[in-house]
């Protein structure tokens, strides 16, 4: 997800407008105008500007990194550096299409599903409350937008 896209959703869910925002960051007249811009990708604040950013918004300035080309692909290449330092940690599990939770949506006779496990502790805890928001949501026991404040509060 590119930076001015994490910029409107985070605003947007702190109930805050463009203008606001450029004011907290010190951009005077022009702060609706500059953020506008970061949101809709025609420019791209530099990084003492993303940390003001971040903090305006109450935010850790990780959640605002720039990831090039951030993708499934980001994922898979950290996940194969992390093997790669400690070849205990990630474990692949087979898993039939039984066993798991939600409407499988591709076909399961083109190939089988993997799961993988992270053999770390605070991680497994943080998947299971995942798990657990993820559960309230679909069972409408939480809404989207409660849904998005705790990933930005607590998994972002």
């Amino acid at each position: 997800m590119k930076i001015g896209t994490k910029i409107r959703l985070i605003r947007q869910h702190r109930h805050m407008t463009q203008r606001e925002l450029g004011a907290r960051i010190g951009l005077g007249a022009s702060g609706a105008n500059r953020i506008a811009q970061y949101e809709i990708g025609y420019r791209t604040p530099k990084r003492n500007l993303i940390k003001n950013i971040a903090h305006a918004l109450n935010v850790p300035e990780t959640i605002l990194s720039i990831e090039e080309n951030e993708s499934l692909q980001t994922l898979l290449r950290q996940l194969l550096w992390l093997d790669q330092e400690d070849c205990a940690l990630i474990e692949f599990i087979p898993v039939n299409e039984e066993k798991c939770q939600l409407p499988c949506t591709c076909n399961p006779l083109a190939f089988e599903h993997i799961a993988i496990v992270v053999h770390n502790q605070a991680f497994q805890n943080l998947l299971t409350r995942w798990s657990n928001e993820k559960t309230f949501l679909l069972g409408g026991i939480i809404n989207q937008n409660d849904y998005f404040g705790w990933k930005i509060g607590k998994l972002l």
